[in-house]
C-alpha cells in the first residue's frame, strides 16, 4: 500500500506519493462461464502531495497497470487510450437557443470541474478510481482495468489469466511531456517502451484468483479462512405497498477459521455489497451516513482456530413512496442502501475489505484508548447467493 516517490527527491517528507488504497491481498472468485457471471469491482488509488507546493494532475494522464504472474513473468498488456468526447452524456446541440445554452453550461461545468481537481494542494490527497472486471472472452479469462477521468478513457486488458497469485501495480504517466494524440483518435500499444515523462509508481499488491471450493456451497477460501454470504431465509415475502413498511431481515456473512491461529475480523465499515437484479444488472450498494459511531471491541470479534463466526448486521426492508429499499448497517453510523423496484429473483454478495491490522478503540470505563491487534487484513468477495423477493 506504499508507493514510490516522484522525481529524484530523497526527502521522505517532500514527495508526491501514489499508492493502491487497498489491502495488500485481494482475493476474487473466478466466475462461471456465463455472460452474466462477470466479477466487477473497484480499486482506489490515493495520490498524496507531501511537498510544499501544489502539484498539478493532468486530467489526460495515462495510468498503466502491470501484472506479474507467479512465475515472475510480466503479462502482456493491451492498452487503449481514447480521448474522444463522450457524446452520449452531452446534451444535443441543435439550432434551438435553449439547447445551445444548455450545451454551453455543460461545457462550462466540465471546464471548472477539471480545474477544481487538477491541482493537489500541499499536504493534501486525492483519489483515482479504477474499475476492474473479470470475465470470459471465448475460452480465455480476461482482466479488464479501466480508468475514466473526465473524458479520457484508459483501458487495459490482460488475456489468459488463470487461478493463481499475481502481483499488481499501477504507473501514472503525466501527459505534459507526451505528444498529444489527435482529437477523436484511439491509439493502442502492447508492452512498448515506457512513455517518457513524469511518473508515479505504486508498490505491488497481491491479486489472487481462486476457484470456488464447491460451487454449490457458495464458499470462497483463502489461506484456510472460508467466507460465505448467509441468508437463513431465501424467500422474502412482504405485504403489498401500503404506507411505510419496515421489516427486519437476516442477511450476513460467515467466516470459518481453519488456521492454527486465533484471528480477529473487523466489521467496522469493512463490508460492501452488490445485488444482481432479475434482469441481470449488477447494482452496488450506496453508502449513506446518518451519524458517526466510534469503534467498539465488539466490532472486532475473535475467532478461535477451528471455530466460525456468523455476523448479521442490522438489515431492514423498507417501503417508502413507490419503492422498496434494503438497508444494511455498517457499524460506523452509516449503511448500504439498495433500491429494489419490483418483486423477483435477486442475488446478493458481500465484500470484506479491511486495510488495517490494528484498530484503536476508546474505553469509557478507563477513559483511555486501547489497541485491538491481529486483525485479518485483506479484500475478499463472496460468491453470489440467490433470494426471492415477493409481495402478497
Amino acid at each position: 500500500m506504499k508507493s514510490a516517490e516522484l522525481f529524484d527527491n530523497n526527502n521522505e517528507a517532500n514527495r508526491v506519493l501514489l499508492e493502491i488504497w487497498e489491502p495488500s491481498l485481494i482475493v476474487l472468485p473466478i466466475p462461471e462461464r456465463t455472460s452474466l457471471a462477470n466479477i466487477s469491482f473497484r480499486l482506489w488509488l490515493k495520490l498524496t502531495n507531501q511537498t510544499l507546493k501544489p502539484w498539478k494532475i493532468n486530467p489526460d494522464g495515462i495510468i498503466i497497470p502491470e501484472l506479474i504472474a507467479s512465475d515472475g513473468k510480466l503479462l502482456e498488456r493491451e492498452l487503449t487510450t481514447d480521448n474522444r468526447k463522450n457524446e452520449a452524456n452531452r446534451p444535443y446541440q441543435g439550432d434551438n437557443l435553449v439547447n445551445k445554452v444548455v450545451y454551453f453550461i455543460s461545457n462550462l461545468i466540465d471546464h471548472f470541474a477539471k480545474r477544481g481537481i487538477s491541482w493537489v494542494s500541499t499536504k493534501r490527497a486525492t483519489s483515482i478510481s479504477i474499475t476492474a472486471n473479470i470475465c470470459w472472452k471465448k475460452d480465455l479469462l480476461q482482466l479488464q482495468l479501466l480508468t475514466n477521468r473526465y473524458q479520457a478513457l484508459n483501458s487495459s486488458f490482460f488475456d489468459g489469466i488463470k487461478p493463481e497469485n499475481y502481483q499488481l501495480r499501477f504507473i501514472y504517466y503525466s501527459s505534459s511531456k507526451i505528444k498529444p494524440q489527435p482529437e477523436k483518435e484511439t491509439f493502442q500499444t502492447i508492452n512498448k517502451k515506457p512513455i517518457k515523462g513524469d511518473k508515479l509508481t505504486t508498490y505491488f499488491v497481491n491479486l489472487r484468483l481462486v476457484y470456488l471450493t464447491n460451487p454449490n456451497d457458495k464458499v470462497i477460501e483463502v489461506d484456510g479462512i472460508r467466507f460465505e454470504t448467509i441468508l437463513p431465509e431465501t424467500v422474502l415475502t412482504f405485504p403489498e405497498k401500503k404506507g411505510d413498511i419496515r421489516i427486519p431481515v437476516q442477511i450476513g456473512i460467515r467466516i470459518n477459521n481453519n488456521t492454527p491461529n486465533s484471528l480477529r475480523f473487523s466489521f467496522y465499515r469493512t463490508l460492501s455489497g452488490e445485488i444482481v437484479t432479475p434482469n441481470g444488472q449488477i447494482v452496488s450498494g450506496i453508502y449513506r451516513l446518518l451519524g458517526v459511531k466510534s469503534p467498539k471491541e465488539s466490532d472486532f470479534p475473535l475467532v478461535l482456530p477451528g471455530k466460525n463466526l456468523t455476523f448479521f448486521p442490522k438489515a431492514l426492508f423498507e417501503f417508502k413512496g413507490d419503492r422498496f429499499t434494503l438497508s444494511i448497517a455498517l457499524g460506523d453510523g452509516g449503511f448500504l442502501s439498495f433500491e429494489i423496484f419490483k418483486p423477483g429473483i435477486y442475488q446478493i454478495r458481500f465484500t470484506y475489505n479491511n486495510k488495517f491490522e490494528i484498530a484503536t478503540i476508546y474505553e469509557r470505563e478507563i477513559k483511555n484508548t486501547r489497541l485491538i491487534e491481529n486483525i485479518w487484513m485483506g479484500r475478499i468477495s463472496t460468491p453470489f447467493v440467490g433470494f426471492c423477493f415477493r409481495t402478497f
